[in-house]
């Protein structure tokens, strides 16, 4: 697919082709000028580039949406003392790695798992599955009911994740932004299982249809 839209910004990278540590610097100045950074999708879990991730959640001065092998390099113990507000988006597995369970332990307390991490470690985390949670650091939880298991396919919470970034660059607070693009990403969801049935949903299905949840919502 042809992606015409993307603007690319070459940095160092290591010898295995992942982005260097030494692109912090450049990847700081940079920021400077954003409203919002995505960091995760596609990064890979390289020792280096890992440790880069740890630095600029630590030290990035713009809101931050981490997701994949971002929250795969994080821990807990520090994320709470980010400069800016932090939204991690984590799957299941994601999530009991973070708080060194079992993923049957976070399935089994998902509410309880949400609420009482996003109010310790001041961050906001968008926990994915049948009906997503988001937790904000206040305790707050909230429960979406949009969304098929059809989503659960490669590419669709890179989608989620761009959505929740589009937002927050609009101007809406991290929790709006959580809450409206959680529900729009699950009515794009549905939309494309009502015409293709949930076997054969693809993360692209969910992208084309954004423009059609948020006309539906808008009517």
């Amino acid at each position: 697919m042809k992606t015409t839209e993307i603007m690319s910004l070459p940095l160092p990278e290591t010898e295995e082709h992942t982005i260097s540590r030494q692109a912090e610097k450049t990847i700081l100045r940079i920021a400077e000028k954003m409203d919002i950074v995505v960091i995760g999708p596609g990064l890979t879990t390289h020792n280096e580039t890992a440790q880069l991730v740890k630095n600029l959640i630590a030290n990035l001065s713009v809101p931050i949406v981490a997701d994949a092998d971002a929250i795969n390099a994080i821990e807990l113990s520090y994320i709470k003392f980010t400069r800016s507000p932090l939204i991690i988006t984590p799957h299941p597995g994601e999530m009991a790695r973070l708080l060194d369970i079992s993923t049957n332990e976070i399935q089994a307390n998902r509410l309880e798992a949400v609420q009482k991490t996003a109010e310790t470690c001041n961050t906001y985390i968008v926990l994915k599955g049948d009906r997503t949670l988001i937790g904000d650091p206040q305790g707050n939880v909230f429960i979406n009911p949009t969304g098929n298991p059809g989503m659960a396919t490669a590419g669709t919470g890179d989608v989620l994740t761009g959505m929740i970034a589009g937002l927050l660059a609009q101007g809406l607070n991290p929790v709006q932004a959580c809450n409206l693009g959680v529900y729009l990403h699950g009515v794009a969801g549905d939309i494309a299982a009502g015409d293709k049935g949930e076997m054969c949903l693809m993360a692209g299905d969910l992208l084309n249809n954004i423009p059609c949840a948020l006309s539906k919502l808008v009517n």
